[in-house]
């Protein structure tokens, strides 16, 4: 069965004010005029950042534990990302390539939006996520990858990479 929307649709408690959004296979990020991110999909890996539901939303839910404006955000498969206005990285969800960023020791699913902290002094502007990869790009223009490097997918050959905390 197909379900046709003939007119626009206001989602949540959002209203009308999107700044950006950004959809994976499982699950959709938006981000508000408020810098606010809100969840709504699949969470099956807590990439929602959204603990407190266990399979799926079907209404969007607003991301907690970030404590400041969010600038950029991006969706992966399973795996979740904001960048706030100071440049910090924060990153949730599947973990089990190391897509997240947080180390060798970090868990292989990450409930909640957790700080980057192996970019320490470096100012990411933006990120962008596949299916188990993540890639950045800083204030200067440089460009960060880690995770699974399957296929050259993290532009320096096929090994993956996990960022070192």
């Amino acid at each position: 069965m197909v379900v046709e929307r003939k007119r626009e649709t206001i989602c949540g408690d959002m209203g009308k004010c999107i700044r950006a959004l950004s959809c994976s296979g499982a699950h959709t990020l938006f981000l508000t005029e408020t810098r606010r991110v809100f969840a709504t999909g699949l969470n099956d890996f807590c990439q929602l950042g959204v603990s407190d539901v266990n399979i799926h939303a079907l209404e969007p839910l607003e991301v907690s534990g970030i404590e400041k404006d969010i600038l950029h955000i991006s969706a992966g498969y399973n795996h979740s990302a904001a960048v706030t206005v100071d440049g910090e990285l924060y990153m949730w969800g599947k973990n089990t390539s190391g897509q997240l960023g947080l180390g060798k020791k970090a868990a292989r699913v990450v409930h909640v939006p957790t700080k980057v902290q192996a970019l320490k002094g470096i100012t990411i502007r933006s990120v962008a996520l596949g299916s188990e990869h993540s890639v950045a790009v800083t204030d200067g223009g440089e460009v960060l990858s880690w995770g699974g490097g399957g296929s050259g997918r993290l532009g320096h050959g096929h090994k993956s990479s996990l960022l070192k905390s």
